[in-house]
């Protein structure tokens, strides 16, 4: 029970992780984009 919710946390976590990179990798990728003009 507990390590089956340690795991859902760690789940999350990570998904929540791929999100922010990929926010962050189009952000940078904007930014890189409009530094250029």
């Amino acid at each position: 029970m507990y390590i089956e919710l340690l795991d859902k946390i760690h789940l999350t976590v990570s998904d929540y992780d791929d999100f922010l990179q990929e926010e962050f990798k189009e952000k940078a990728k904007k930014y890189f984009l409009e530094s250029q003009l």
